[in-house]
């Protein structure tokens, strides 16, 4: 995922999370704040478990794709790895995991406690970044953005 679109996850979530140790810092940080303390304190050790997953994946056992690539095809990710580990599947059952999985049926669970959603939109972050955070977070770590195919260089 955008590890831009995570800032403001980050944000969001640990806001709603007492038991996150970045809980009490942030409950009195606004938006900006709080993804500023994202990129200085949490976007190396982001990047860094990004870059380990990709470099030690056993490329034969896995798949790798992006959220944003997720949510252009859910279908099609999902068939890339029963495929990957030669699983029979209808479109049937794919579609029933689909729709058992969409982001809406999990907001529904959300409501009763079970999990923590947002909005689930890729790109959320071009809403709440001024040019200062983006220099800031250009300054910490532009290149995990070209790595992972988010940008093709420090021009946004």
């Amino acid at each position: 995922r955008d590890l831009r679109d995570v800032s403001v996850s980050h944000y969001y979530y640990v806001r709603n999370t007492p038991w996150h140790g970045d809980y009490a810092y942030l409950k009195s940080c606004d938006i900006r704040e709080g993804i500023a303390y994202f990129i200085k304190k949490r976007l190396p050790e982001f990047a860094h478990w990004m870059r380990s997953w990709r470099d030690n994946r056993d490329v034969s056992a896995s798949v790798m794709f992006s959220y944003e690539e997720m949510l252009e095809n859910v279908s099609g990710m999902i068939r890339k790895v029963l495929d990957l580990y030669e699983l029979d599947y209808t479109s049937e059952l794919i579609d029933g995991m689909v729709r058992g999985n969409s982001f809406e049926r999990l907001k529904e669970k959300q409501a009763s406690g079970l999990s923590f959603f947002r909005s689930g939109k890729a790109g959320d972050w071009a809403n709440h970044y001024d040019e200062d955070l983006k220099q800031l977070f250009k300054s910490v770590d532009n290149e995990i953005l070209v790595e992972f195919g988010y940008e093709d260089g420090d021009r946004w």
